[in-house]
């Protein structure tokens, strides 16, 4: 976690006007920049102590300074931070009625006790002023098919004149504007505001908070906006139905498949266009029941795409319970969405030994895990068909 700076003994900060800030007025511990009392400060140069000092209460009247030399260029370091992937949220607050709002991605946590969190606005921002002078934010954080709502608030889109029109917000403590369908805000009290370079450093005590939509985050690297690549699992379970299947059971066991004479809890059709929000709220519905196991089946043929849309979000609210597909074979598009399942999270399936009855073959998903080097159990020499 980030905190605030922990000694500046050997720190001196001059103004951007030239003038030395005195050390009385640099952030250390047991004298902070009260925001409450004085508005965070912005000081562009940084001068080093020749003798540094541990603290003394706040005595480094003693310190001799000399400027720094800069270390790294702008671009290069501009390119080198781009490779740290990041959440993107928007900070939002709100000031004599009126709401303001930006993306951000510099946030961090701080503290448990007390919950703390900490947001990194641009001195040169307007959003900067708005904080400092209203003393509260909110961030809401951003989910998967949420980039544009980030690129919204990052001034992306110059045709929208009003960043808050048709978007659900809600309102905590504070009274700062709260994204209704984020995957999680939190509204703060700023305590605290520490002078970092061309930004401040806003500290902020965690009044309310909440996660309205648990699922994938939205990402942001390399200066674009992203989701999690995901890898493929090490080894996945495969579950084998029909007739013929239970005639075998002894033998498909022993290989190391699962027989199901009878699925478990199943949601039907859970890859059909525009369904995405009733496939997780079923789903939702019977882990909420104590269910263990639940088995997503596509009814219909579904796109890669769509069974990405629905198992990004699922697989981030089943947590520790088995999420298990059973995908039809649509002439091979089937094991392009088992694929899809498994770098999604997915580690079961269910199949059938002769993918006739709206199911995955066996061996063809086998055939797949193997040259992806994902483990499996093997088919016995003898493959009965039904």
């Amino acid at each position: 976690m980030v905190g605030p700076p922990q000694c500046c003994s050997s720190v001196r900060l001059q103004s951007s006007v030239g003038r030395s800030i005195p050390p009385s007025e640099t952030p250390c511990p047991g004298r902070v920049t009260d925001f409450r009392r004085r508005g965070a400060r912005t000081d562009r140069r940084l001068t080093r102590a020749t003798t540094p000092r541990y603290v003394s209460g706040n005595d480094v009247s003693s310190c001799e300074t000399e400027t720094l030399p800069v270390s790294v260029d702008s671009i290069t370091f501009r390119s080198a931070l781009a490779q740290w992937p990041s959440g993107v949220g928007v900070v939002t607050t709100v000031i004599d009625g009126q709401r303001h709002g930006m993306t951000a991605s510099s946030f961090s946590s701080v503290s448990l006790n007390p919950p703390l969190v900490s947001v990194c606005l641009g001195v040169h921002l307007p959003s900067h002023a708005l904080v400092e002078r209203a003393g509260v934010f909110a961030i809401s954080f951003l989910g998967k098919g949420q980039a544009g709502i980030g690129q919204r608030f990052a001034g992306m889109r110059p045709e929208v004149t009003d960043r808050f029109a048709g978007l659900d917000w809600a309102h905590a403590e504070t009274g700062c504007p709260v994204l209704a369908n984020a995957t999680a805000w939190l509204d703060c009290r700023v305590v605290h505001a520490y002078p970092g370079g061309d930004h401040t450093i806003f500290v902020g005590e965690v009044l309310a908070a909440s996660t309205p939509r648990v699922g994938a985050p939205l990402l942001f690297h390399s200066s674009a906006w992203s989701q999690l690549a995901d890898p493929l699992p090490e080894k996945i379970d495969i579950a084998i139905g029909g007739r013929l299947s239970r005639l075998r059971a002894n033998t498909l066991v022993t290989a190391g498949f699962t027989v199901r004479a009878t699925p478990g809890p199943m949601i039907a059709d859970a890859f059909r266009p525009g369904g995405e929000d009733a496939t997780l709220a079923e789903l939702d519905q019977l882990l909420r029941a104590g269910h263990t196991a639940v088995t997503l089946v596509e009814k219909a043929d579904a796109s890669p795409v769509q069974v990405r849309a629905v198992l990004a979000d699922a697989t981030v609210r089943a947590r520790r319970a088995s999420l298990r597909v059973r995908l039809r074979p649509q002439r091979g598009l089937g094991l392009v969405n088992a694929m899809v399942a498994m770098k999604s999270g997915v580690t079961g399936f269910d199949t059938t030994l002769s993918g006739r009855a709206s199911a995955l073959r066996t061996r063809d998903l086998v055939f797949l895990a193997r040259q992806l080097g994902v483990s499996c159990p093997r088919l016995p020499a003898t493959k009965p068909e039904e």
